[in-house]
């Protein structure tokens, strides 16, 4: 079943969708205002929480090592959380650890515990 925040217009039934494919939607709209076009693109993360809930539980009481995936993060999600962070010094390794061991992002694990 889809979120309904992915099929609503973010522009509150005034923009065009222009791309439709099943992992982003992306709407355009003109601000009369300001006399320019407006983008927004809202990405689909269900599938990949999904996969990591099932990841989580296929892997309970497994060891880490041997090329595990610890996590899958949205990319837009890193662009917005993990690459500022890059830019300004900090080592990506710690940034992206630090960041899964937040309980509040618990669910981009595909393994239980700390990373």
């Amino acid at each position: 079943m889809l979120d309904p925040d992915f099929l609503a217009d973010p522009f509150h039934g005034q923009g065009v969708l222009v791309t439709d494919a099943p992992d982003k939607r992306v709407w355009n709209w003109f601000d009369e205002e300001n006399r320019r076009w407006v983008s927004c693109t809202v990405y689909r993360v269900d599938p990949i929480l999904d996969q990591n809930a099932e990841d989580q539980v296929d892997n309970l009481n497994r060891k880490w090592g041997g090329g595990a995936v610890a996590a899958r993060i949205p990319l837009p999600l890193y662009f917005e959380k993990i690459a500022p962070l890059r830019r300004q010094g900090e080592d990506g390794d710690k940034a992206i650890r630090r960041l899964l061991n937040d309980s509040d992002y618990s669910k981009l694990r595909t393994r239980s515990g700390r990373i």
